[in-house]
């Protein structure tokens, strides 16, 4: 006999509902096959786990409580591949992606991350990547050009010159596809700019 029935008097019939999803997903993500992983090749990421200390009242005395956010999460992302980190709300998501971006305090986080096999640090991965946060607004009145332009003022020291600036920001709108779209107006409700 199932272990959730639709019988059982203790549940509502949203909860059972949510449970037979719930063992759906257990059943479907248990079918999957799991890829061997290559060592040394792309981003791999091992044994990360992330705790934080979260204060609960019990029976009227407040108590620490450990609260694991990432708990032994391994796994591998090749070059080349397209990767989706997915989950319900609270699940995690956010706080792995900061793992790997190194924007957790290296005290507190467990395991390891690397590229190509090599450990990375957080200013190796900050010179190597960008982080968008999940919140994040971009200036509607700037082109895409522009956009990338002031990423590149912000972002690159003081001693790369400005051509040499607008140089690399015209390599990436042309490794992005975007050169033929990265001065109309239409895509970011502004008026384009003399990228020269």
């Amino acid at each position: 006999m199932s272990r959730f029935t639709r019988t059982d008097t203790n549940r509502s019939l949203e909860t059972l509902l949510d449970l037979d999803k719930t063992a759906q997903v257990v059943k479907n993500v248990a079918r999957q096959p799991t890829r061997k992983l290559i060592p040394g090749q792309g981003l791999e990421f091992n044994n990360l786990s992330y705790s934080v200390m979260k204060k609960q009242k019990r029976d009227g005395v407040w108590i620490n409580k450990e609260a694991y956010l990432l708990n032994d999460i391994s796994g591998q992302a090749l070059r080349g591949e397209v990767m989706a980190i997915m989950g319900p709300s609270g699940a995690g998501k956010s706080t792995f992606l900061d793992a790997l971006a190194g924007r957790i305090a290296q005290g507190s986080l467990e395991g390891s991350v690397r590229i190509e096999g090599k450990p990375v640090t957080t200013s190796y991965m900050k010179m190597i990547s960008s982080y968008v946060m999940q919140d994040d607004q971009l200036f509607a009145m700037l082109t895409v050009f522009e956009t990338f332009m002031f990423a590149a003022e912000v972002r690159l020291p003081p001693t790369i010159s400005r051509s040499e600036k607008k140089k690399r920001v015209h390599e990436l709108l042309e490794q992005l596809g975007l050169t033929v779209t990265f001065l109309l107006p239409l895509l970011s409700s502004s008026f384009p700019i003399n990228p020269d």
